[in-house]
């Protein structure tokens, strides 16, 4: 398929790389008889002025149009943060020097402005929070998809309840002035958290509400037990189809929620990835069985208990071919943790990512350890064989970022990983639990 990008600007740029790296045929069209747009420059006599930002705030997005095509950036350019960003004028000859360092940069405004830094610190706090909370929306998906401001699915199956929504120069603005309203829908493509925003909604709505094609995982299953311990009324009534009776108030309880399954898979290949012995307690076997089969299929000896999974890594690892899937099938979110392991098989393995696009991020800093691994589309070829080397890493999403913790395990020196943020929204305390393994790992400043 061919497709036309207007620009040459960096934008313009990205979008056709990131199109080319999914198979389509891309013609760039720019007005100018040069590239770059913002980022050009031009002369005058002999000064050079910048056409657009002089700030290169968001390192971390150029450096992923290199990894998406398997390329180091580094091999190309590196950077350094600056001590002083930038510097602003005024006409009373007074200039304010922007440090990198918040604290330097706060006593520049006292000391230059003659004013409290106190609100520009509660300020700028505020601000790091709201940026955590929706760069993942508004810098990795498109700001033309309803989808992204408030999932597709959920929009439309909440607006089947009584909920009106509007856009308006990008945000969302969503009322229902008459309350929700019970409502019989089904679900397009199975989803975990348009089942979860669905099943939250519709248990305060009025009437009942029926939603089917749901999600069935694990987790799923224990927030209905939670809002049902809560006086929730909802019920199963079929493998995928719950019925929800609204009600108007919800009690106190204590409640427990369930073990976390991806994580105690991590550390089943942890396990088998170091060739260890490890036990993981307080886990119920069942949640993650699928995940077991398939590492016993790998050749690794599982042991089960009531409460608890004994794992022995080996030497001789399987190959396989692999799908991720909803549950019960292998999830999603154990397929980067996997490769690393399919990269010590002897034989060429296959794993097709069937629930997220772009799911590979993680490949080309597997690679850069050695890892032999090619994409095409939403199937990975691993080769095997891999004798992970020490290299300094940069984590891109939370599953990629265990990933090269994983290969950072057996590889040969010492390996850095750079913004490990990602890792702690879904692995809690993972440098001390992998210490008390024996694990020589240590978190930096």
């Amino acid at each position: 398929m061919r497709v036309g990008v207007v620009g040459s600007g960096i934008g313009g740029l990205a979008a056709a790389l990131r199109l080319l790296n999914k198979g389509y045929r891309v013609t760039v069209f720019e007005a100018n008889d040069y590239p770059g747009g913002k980022l050009s420059s031009f002369n005058v006599g002999k000064y050079r002025f910048d056409a657009g930002p002089s700030l290169f705030t968001m390192p971390k997005l150029v450096d992923e149009l290199f990894q998406i095509f398997q390329e180091n950036p580094r091999d190309y350019f590196n950077y350094k943060k600056k001590k002083i960003s930038c510097k602003y004028f005024w006409e009373d000859n007074i200039q304010l020097d922007v440090y990198g360092d918040k604290n330097l940069f706060f006593n520049e405004i006292e000391n230059k402005l003659g004013i409290s830094s106190e609100p520009l610190e509660i300020y700028l706090k505020r601000a790091k929070k709201k940026y955590e909370l929706t760069a993942p929306i508004f810098l990795e998906r498109s700001l033309h998809k309803f989808g992204t401001f408030f999932d597709t699915k959920t929009l439309k199956a909440i607006s089947k309840l009584g909920v009106k929504f509007k856009i308006n120069k990008g945000y969302v603005n969503a009322n229902a002035k008459k309350g929700l309203i019970g409502s019989k829908i089904r679900f397009p493509k199975i989803s975990v958290g348009a089942t979860e925003n669905l099943i939250i909604a519709a248990s305060m709505a009025e009437g009942s509400t029926i939603l089917s094609n749901c999600a069935i995982e694990p987790e799923v299953k224990d927030l209905v037990n939670f809002i049902n311990c809560m006086g929730g009324k909802i019920k199963w009534i079929g493998k995928r189809t719950i019925k929800i009776e609204g009600v108007k108030n919800f009690k106190e309880v204590k409640y427990t929620i369930m073990p976390d399954r991806i994580e105690a898979g991590t550390y089943l290949i942890a396990a088998a990835v170091s060739e260890g012995n490890l036990k993981i307690l307080g886990i119920n076997p069942n949640i993650i069985r699928t995940e077991i089969e398939i590492l016993k299929k790998l050749g690794l000896k599982i042991k089960i208990e009531k409460n608890q999974i004994n794992v022995v890594g080996v030497k001789d690892i399987k190959s396989i071919n692999l799908k991720t899937s909803p549950y019960p099938g292998f999830p999603t979110d154990l397929q980067a943790q996997l490769m690393v392991l399919l990269c010590m098989s002897k034989k060429i393995s296959t794993i097709s990512e069937e629930i997220f696009e772009n799911r590979f991020m993680h490949v080309a800093e597997l690679n850069r350890m050695g890892a032999k691994i090619k994409t095409k589309g939403n199937k990975a070829f691993i080769e095997g064989n891999t004798k992970f080397k020490s290299a300094e890493l940069m984590a891109t999403d939370l599953r990629a970022s265990v990933s090269l913790i994983l290969a950072a395990l057996i590889a040969k020196g010492k390996t850095t990983i750079n913004r490990i943020y990602h890792l702690d929204r879904g692995y809690e305390n993972l440098d001390y639990k992998l210490s008390s393994c024996g694990v020589n790992i240590k978190r930096g400043k």
